[in-house]
């Protein structure tokens, strides 16, 4: 028989449900210390991501949200990466990310 879309829904629930408690039980007090150094840091936060730019995008989004940012900036820190790709990876944050993230 094939999996009906609540039988998926269900499933996806249960494997977030566990990643949840996973995530709960593994709370202790090194989260406790990165919220208080962001919440007394005086300059800048800088979050960095790696991925699909929908992906980043709601990611940045969320972390400007839960800490009530008025904005995001973009730092790049290229190391070795080929100057091309580096063009072409703040081309994709310009286009696709920094404006999605402006929606959400």
């Amino acid at each position: 028989m094939t999996a009906t879309f609540q039988d998926i829904a269900r499933r996806v629930i249960r494997t977030e449900a566990q990643a949840l408690t996973l995530l709960e039980q593994g709370l202790n007090g090194a989260f406790d210390r990165a919220v208080d150094t962001i919440l007394q840091a005086k300059g800048r936060v800088i979050v960095s991501g790696m991925g699909k730019s929908g992906h980043i995008a709601r990611k940045i989004a969320a972390t400007v949200r839960s800490l009530g940012l008025s904005r995001f900036d973009l730092k790049y820190a290229n190391g070795p990466m080929p100057h091309g790709q580096l063009m072409r990876s703040i081309e994709l944050y310009g286009t696709q990310v920094a404006p999605r993230v402006r929606e959400l």
